[in-house]
């Protein structure tokens, strides 16, 4: 059998002048691939900004605060007032107060976009932190936290209790007076002793009494005696 034989031939010049536009053309389309891919997920993610930029933005936010935060106060706050961007829901609202002797009460109020929370009296000096959790006008709820500084607070002076020692003098006073009663006490047993010595004294004027009638019984027989003496003579 007649064998054929195979030439390793390079391609004709014209051969590879068509070949060449077409591996142009695919690396071209590649890139271009490449970059609409690219270009698309760009556009994404700028799409995921903005939709993400514009939930935020519909939320409201702490807009002022009284005290203002890092303030240097001179005296503790008698209330703590927040002004939000909106009307804030009365739901869920919280305001935490911390002195540097912990946590205190507090009475909150929401008027419109104004939180106010009222604090107590005699609180100490030193750091204070707020933090609040409101519910903003879109029902999403948001919060924060802030500080101010109150200057130490004098020690009250303990002078005024001192002052009400004197006030059990007049119960001392009132204890002395107590042995007044003792010539009271003198008078009666007095009068019980006269009241004891009245007997004796009736019996004695009794006996006087009987003994001036016997005297006198005894002189008027002495008489009669006499007058029939000089009678019987006769």
């Amino acid at each position: 059998m007649p064998t054929t034989a195979l030439s390793n031939r390079t391609p004709s010049p014209s051969v590879r002048a068509a070949v060449a536009p077409r591996a142009v053309l695919g690396g071209r389309a590649r890139a271009a691939v490449a970059v609409l891919l690219a270009l698309a997920v760009t556009l994404l993610g700028l799409a995921l900004g903005v939709v993400t930029a514009g939930a935020a933005a519909a939320h409201d936010r702490l807009e002022a605060s009284d005290p203002p935060a890092d303030a240097q106060l001179t005296a503790p706050p008698v209330q703590i007032v927040l002004t939000y961007s909106g009307t804030v829901l009365d739901t869920g609202t919280q305001v935490v107060v911390t002195t540097p002797k912990g946590q205190v009460d507090t009475e909150v109020t929401v008027d419109g976009p104004e939180v106010r929370a009222t604090l107590p009296a005699d609180l100490p000096g030193g750091a204070y932190e707020v933090a609040w959790r409101v519910a903003s006008s879109d029902g999403h709820p948001i919060e924060g936290t802030y500080g101010f500084t109150v200057a130490e607070q004098p020690e009250p002076a303990a002078s005024p209790t001192e002052e009400a020692e004197p006030t059990q003098e007049p119960a001392d006073t009132a204890a002395t007076s107590e042995p007044a009663a003792e010539p009271t006490e003198a008078a009666a047993e007095d009068a019980a002793d006269e009241g004891a010595g009245m007997p004796w004294l009736f019996a004695l004027a009794l006996l006087a009494i009987v003994a001036v009638a016997a005297a006198a019984i005894w002189r008027t027989r002495s008489r009669l005696h006499r007058g029939d003496g000089p009678a019987g003579q006769d």
